[in-house]
């Protein structure tokens, strides 16, 4: 079933969203304090809801982390990185699930509503630094209403985006792990599979080793709105009509020559070779121009419509 991911400021309505979720459909909340370390802990969780047959909320996680860690000066690798929780989790919503910011109507009713079990934070700073984090990363923010009316309906909006997002995503067998990112992402890259190296603490999705996020790095966050996958992981008939593949690999782009008939398909070094130290560095300026075009024609063709 989707998982559902609110998170917030202090007093903006994430618990009474929530519990309305659960009282219209049904469900469970999963309820998220600090962690540490705070880049590796979601992974596991976030696959075993996704494969849960009951619907599931998140109440805050690694957004939090993010925001917390930036006001108030802890040390937490996602304080200065917010991209990397968007890589390591978000893109696993994105297939599969809903992910959104709950705002709260305005910064005097959060001053209003604060008392002795928040956190100290200035408000307005709290607010700021989670709309600006929802600008950045493209997560969906609701200015919403602490009334019931306005909690059912960013519930309704929430659990309507998250089915659709995971019936999708199902229908055409593309649950995570095995892809991660839009289900009808236009951009989808294909590796060529599981490397040797070493993952990323925290990882779960494809392209989360150490190598291999220095491409998500270089695309910024364009990345999270691409697809990703490993060649033989998904069905082929799921890439079709896609408007660019980039096999990243021969053993991918054999794959993909073979059994997807692309419309169109730029083939590049896997990461785990391009972004290596020896004699690939020499190579490591062309590839990142290639990958710089591919994020500008897109965005292009998003401007253009």
């Amino acid at each position: 079933m989707p998982v559902i991911y609110l998170d917030g400021p202090e007093k903006a309505g994430k618990s009474t969203i929530a519990w309305t979720i659960l009282r219209k459909y049904g469900g469970r909340i999963r309820a998220w304090g600090p962690v540490k370390p705070d880049d590796r802990v979601y992974a596991e969780p976030l696959l075993d809801d996704i494969s849960s047959t009951e619907l599931i909320v998140w109440d805050r996680a690694w957004v939090a982390e993010h925001v917390y860690a930036a006001l108030l000066g802890r040390d937490r690798r996602l304080a200065d990185d917010p991209w990397l929780g968007e890589w390591l989790y978000g893109r696993a919503l994105r297939t599969a699930g809903y992910h959104c910011i709950i705002l709260g109507p305005n910064i005097a009713t959060l001053r209003t509503l604060r008392d002795g079990t928040d956190l100290p934070v200035d408000p307005a700073d709290e607010r700021r630094t989670y709309q600006a984090y929802g600008k950045q990363q493209h997560v969906q923010c609701y200015v919403n209403q602490h009334t019931v009316e306005g909690a059912e309906l960013v519930a309704d909006a929430a659990v309507d985006a998250a089915t659709g997002a995971y019936n999708l995503a199902k229908r055409m067998w593309l649950l995570p792990p095995v892809y991660a990112g839009p289900t009808l992402a236009p951009v989808v890259f294909v590796g060529e599979g599981p490397g040797g190296s070493a993952s990323m603490p925290g990882s779960g999705l494809p392209f989360t080793s150490r190598l291999t996020t220095m491409l998500g790095r270089d695309l910024g966050e364009f990345a999270n709105r691409c697809g990703w996958c490993n060649a033989s992981d998904v069905p082929a008939q799921s890439l079709r009509g896609r408007r660019l593949i980039v096999a990243c690999g021969k053993a991918a782009e054999k794959w993909v020559r073979y059994n997807v008939d692309p419309k169109r398909m730029i083939t590049v070094d896997h990461p785990a070779f391009a972004y290596r130290w020896g004699r690939a560095q020499e190579r490591l300026p062309a590839y990142r121009e290639v990958l710089d075009a591919i994020r500008k024609e897109f965005q292009h063709g998003e401007e253009t419509g």
